[in-house]
């Protein structure tokens, strides 16, 4: 899923899972709007996202 910051005009940094770098990192989210990738830290994006399995 791709990483989308939202559409209002705060400033969150919260973490989603980045499927190019195969990682969780941090963004900048606005508070609403958004998707399902977004984790308030970067243990939780780890436990709920992995590389995928090649094979």
């Amino acid at each position: 899923m791709p990483i989308n910051a939202g559409m209002c005009h705060s400033n969150f940094l919260v973490y989603a899972y980045d499927v190019d770098k195969q990682k969780c990192v941090y963004f900048i989210y606005t508070g609403c709007g958004g998707n399902g990738n977004r984790f308030r830290n970067k243990v939780e994006c780890k436990r709920f996202c992995k590389p995928p399995v090649l094979g």
